[in-house]
């Protein structure tokens, strides 16, 4: 029996958990979750998590990308390596991976009532998959088929350009690039760009000037507020972010297709959750032209389990012990 510890840093919050290895399956015995707001680095965190047990090996899920060797934070001032885990829990193997990568690995290892169909089309066996996840960021990864089980491959799809569509999207597209100088898929579509999009809205109709008490700086709250229909601009953002969070996925779909399933996953994925199928998503998701038939056959799926890239850090700790 092997002891890990796995590991999902991400831009809000950071959840660790123990995990055991007997006889080929994966056991969670222990489990924290800590703010990653304040945090002076990821080793102060394993180090508040471990407090001095043992471990076989580690896992660890990045909302970031591999550069040099370490990981890079687009959404956080530090990076991370093996040698700062290693400081912390000894010399044990560390197998360190993106977020949205170790949530596609986790697929066949969660609880399979935790994935929803969304839009009921049929899941093809064998073929590619795509995992974007929404929270802090936007991210995508997909996973491949091969003799030695499924590959997965990350990517850096958040930090495209932002293509706008519609009048509304291309005004807000302009307010992003003013406040950013660019605008990406990722300060579109995420925790933040919802909020971004409540303040765009806010500030096109009131002639530049808002009043600081109406104005939600949360994403949570403007998620709950604009499903409820208890504030007009919340639900007007909800909309916005919803028809281009649907375009680009579909857009992802084309360029994967992915009929063994496009699983959406992330704090604001999930937060809106199926009350996608009350947006614009699905319209935008199948609006391509001479491929919407082909988009709108692509399986769209809720990963409502938002351990999994906790799991998928653990499997691939676990597969540095052979296990």
């Amino acid at each position: 029996m092997a002891t890990i510890l796995a590991a999902d840093f991400g831009g809000t919050k950071t959840n660790l958990a123990t995990y055991e290895m007997s006889g080929g399956r994966l056991s969670k015995i222990g489990f924290s979750s800590f703010p990653t707001k304040g945090v002076t680095s990821p080793a102060e965190l394993v180090r508040r998590f471990a407090g001095g047990r043992k471990f076989d090996a580690a896992g660890l899920a990045v909302a970031g990308n591999f550069s040099a060797g370490a990981l890079f934070f687009p959404n956080l001032p530090w990076p991370i390596g093996a040698d700062s885990i290693k400081g912390e829990l000894g010399d044990i193997p560390v197998a360190m991976l993106n977020d949205v990568e170790a949530a596609a690995a986790a697929i066949d290892l969660v609880d399979k009532n935790s994935i929803v169909n969304l839009n009921e089309a049929p899941v093809k066996e064998g073929a590619m998959r795509l995992v974007v996840s929404v929270g802090t960021g936007f991210g995508a990864a997909c996973s491949l088929l091969t003799p030695n089980g499924r590959e997965v491959f990350p990517s850096e799809a958040g930090h495209g350009d932002f293509s706008p569509i519609t009048p509304l999207e291309a005004g807000f597209c302009s307010f992003l690039a003013k406040k950013y100088g660019r605008a990406s898929v990722e300060r579109a579509i995420s925790g933040a760009g919802l909020v971004d999009a409540h303040r765009f809205l806010r500030q096109s109709n009131s002639n530049g000037h808002c009043e600081p008490l109406a104005e939600l700086r949360d994403a949570r709250e403007i998620i709950s507020c604009g499903m409820e229909g208890s504030e007009s601009f919340a639900r007007d953002a909800l909309l916005l972010f919803s028809g281009s969070f649907g375009g680009e996925c579909g857009n992802l779909a084309l360029t994967f297709l992915p009929f063994s399933g496009l699983y959406l996953t992330g704090g604001v994925a999930l937060g809106i959750g199926d009350g996608l199928k009350k947006t614009s998503f699905f319209e935008r998701f199948s609006a391509k032209g001479r491929m919407s038939a082909l988009a709108a056959s692509i399986p769209v799926l809720l990963l409502a389990d938002d351990s999994a890239p906790l799991l998928g850090a653990a499997y691939a700790a676990a597969k540095l012990l052979r296990y």
